[in-house]
């Protein structure tokens, strides 16, 4: 099932296109909408793309509907399969991407002084909820090739998905393979903007999560993507961590684990 409410009357499109994937979390996406509609917001329209959710999900999809954009409940396969529908559908300058469990910040009027280039990915950092941290300032491309930007701190200029999709290979971590493809195109630059974007939820999928296939490829993917020298120190480091793995206790080999990428 899906609902689109825009009219042939909605020329201007706004600045902001903000999708929401989710499923089988409508308590969380019902909180999540509610503070999208009472936040102070430049220019935007929501998009929702549901996963055929069996809970209460389409009620809250139908309760919300006349302020939604766009709605859509059916079989997808993935969190990055609903994006990449999503993005064929919105109709703002820049794309925001959310989870259900996620939670836009309150005051974001600021954006409109920023948001102004097609070729440049702009983003800010975000509260880790739980934790009181936050992640995780500006970002080098060594420091993008180690970790990624989280997702709900980036706003992506529709000129991307005009060239780009994510990539269904990746499940959890097809955000962070994007960013590397953007890393290593000429055309895009990145932006910090001193702003916390999002209170973002340790229960989400790629904080719960691990994306075998992506760690995989992953010293392939900074070889294709960044300069010779990132490459060869993450290889370095890579090699030591795998070297330290075969001889340390299980406790330390998990902790290991949760840095691989991040040293």
């Amino acid at each position: 099932m899906n609902t689109d409410n825009r009219t042939s009357n909605d020329s201007e499109a706004p600045l902001l296109s903000i999708i929401i994937a989710t499923r089988n979390m409508a308590a969380q996406l019902e909180g999540c909408l509610t503070e999208i509609l009472t936040a102070s917001l430049p220019s935007h329209e929501i998009l929702v793309f549901d996963g055929a959710s069996e809970d209460r999900t389409r009620e809250v999809l139908q309760k919300f509907g006349t302020h939604l954009a766009h709605w859509r409940s059916e079989p997808d396969k993935g969190v990055y399969d609903a994006f990449n529908k999503a993005v064929s559908l919105a109709k703002g300058q820049f794309f925001y991407f959310l989870g259900a469990d996620d939670r836009l910040s309150t005051d974001l009027l600021a954006l409109r002084n920023f948001l102004n280039c097609q070729t440049t990915m702009y983003y800010g950092d975000v509260l880790l909820e739980g934790t009181g941290k936050t992640y995780d300032g500006p970002f080098s491309r060594y420091k993008l090739a180690r970790t990624n930007i989280c997702q709900q701190a980036i706003f992506y200029p529709r000129s991307v998905f005009d060239r780009y999709r994510f990539s269904l290979a990746y499940p959890i971590q097809a955000d962070w393979e994007l960013n590397m493809r953007l890393a290593a195109d000429p055309v895009y630059r990145l932006h910090y903007i001193p702003m916390q974007i999002c209170r973002f939820a340790s229960t989400g999928l790629s904080s719960t999560s691990e994306d075998k296939v992506f760690n995989q490829d992953y010293l392939d993917l900074i070889r294709k993507h960044f300069p010779r020298h990132i490459y060869i120190c993450r290889w370095s480091l890579f090699n030591v961590l795998t070297l330290l793995k075969c001889a340390l206790p299980k406790l330390l080999i998990d902790k290991l684990n949760n840095l691989s990428f991040r040293l």
